[in-house]
């Protein structure tokens, strides 16, 4: 698990709502003392702790950006604030 401090987020306001600002967000963070591709899990829920999407990748060491565009499990996009 990554350290809360070594995770960043922007923008921040995030707003999916398809009028061209702030559509997606972009998740950073650094991974250390990979040689081979991992696994890296990306889940986000909403706030009542409802999962809203899962997405895994292989990754290796280095600085990561996984980027989300707001849309749930089915492709629908979520409200502004879940």
């Amino acid at each position: 698990m990554l350290e809360k401090s070594r995770i960043s987020v922007a923008p921040n306001p995030f707003s999916p709502n398809g009028d061209g600002r702030f559509d997606a967000v972009q998740f950073r963070y650094e991974l250390a003392k990979l040689g081979i591709p991992r696994p890296v899990t990306l889940r986000i829920f909403d706030l009542t702790g409802r999962p809203i999407l899962q997405r895994e990748v292989a990754q290796k060491s280095g600085t990561q950006i996984l980027e989300w565009d707001g849309r749930d499990e089915d492709g629908k996009t979520v409200p502004p604030g879940l």
